[in-house]
């Protein structure tokens, strides 16, 4: 994951399933996840995110592209570099812009 975030500027946000926000920034430190966007998800003002995104096992996974778009969704985490560089390839292909890598620092 960490040549992913440096190839393709990448970042997680989290939503978190349990509703006590007490123990949602426990383990939001706990687990060091301070890097993360975290959000709790049962507070909100809008419909269940489980229903707005078929997001009905946790953890779920989504990519979301530079417009908030999902690309991509249910699939194991060990397949996400895999997945960016196939879908840089697809659109570099494609002469889509926007998707190209961040050139590492």
């Amino acid at each position: 994951m960490i040549v992913t975030k440096a190839r393709f500027d990448v970042g997680v946000y989290a939503v978190c399933a349990d509703s006590s926000l007490v123990n949602m920034k426990k383990y939001i430190t706990d687990m060091k996840m301070t890097a993360f966007t975290n959000v709790n998800g049962p507070r909100t003002y809008t419909k269940p995110y489980s229903q707005l995104y078929d997001a009905l096992l946790t953890p779920s996974m989504f990519i979301l592209d530079d417009q908030k778009k999902i690309i991509g969704k249910k699939f194991p985490v060990d397949n996400l570099e895999n997945f960016f560089v196939n879908y840089e390839k697809f659109h570099t292909a494609q002469g889509v812009k926007g998707v190209e890598s961040t050139p590492n620092r």
